[in-house]
């Protein structure tokens, strides 16, 4: 499955998960350098408007099975069906990994980057991607001698999954 197909799947899910709080976006920060990186803080917005700490409110789940993989003394990775609870902070980040894997490859290298992600009910998924860049000194062209990093231009990646684009055509169909 590649990440367009993930994104699309986890966004079902999240659209279930976000009826259990009546919620309506969500907000995600996120940051990587050397290598590796991370989702940060992310704010729920419910349909009232109230703006809720993702992380430390109490998370609507859901129940299905999954693979995993668990290591076992002797035999290695052994792979199992068990049942796991699926909570909208997992989709959130899930959906925001598989974008930034999808369109902003090595996000988490070197100098890295940063940006934030919104993801709508009704709109998809959105991120506002900046990369840092090193600008050398004016008389070298290599890492080694001191320079100065700075963020580069932000770029706004939309997409939105086939499960809304379908609803928006069906709707258009009605009306006409």
């Amino acid at each position: 499955m590649d990440n367009l197909e993930q994104i699309d799947r986890n966004f079902r899910l999240f659209l279930r998960l976000m009826k259990q709080v009546d919620g309506k976006s969500v907000e995600i920060d996120y940051a990587g350098s050397g290598d590796s990186g991370s989702v940060e803080a992310a704010r729920l917005t419910t349909e009232d408007g109230q703006i809720i700490n993702l992380r430390t409110m109490e998370q609507p789940f859901i129940e299905k099975m999954a693979t995993v993989e668990n290591w076992v003394q002797g035999s290695g990775w052994v792979k199992s069906q068990e049942m796991a609870k699926i909570t909208l902070s997992d989709v959130v980040d899930e959906i925001v990994y598989d974008m930034l894997s999808a369109y902003c490859g090595g996000w988490e290298i070197n100098e890295g980057s940063q940006g934030v992600g919104f993801i709508d009910i009704e709109d998809g998924v959105r991120l506002e991607h900046t990369n840092m860049i090193w600008i050398p000194p004016e008389d070298s062209e290599t890492e080694d001698e001191d320079g100065v990093y700075e963020f580069g231009e932000t770029d706004v990646i939309t997409y939105e999954p086939q499960s809304t684009a379908m609803e928006r055509l069906t709707d258009q169909l009605q009306e006409d």
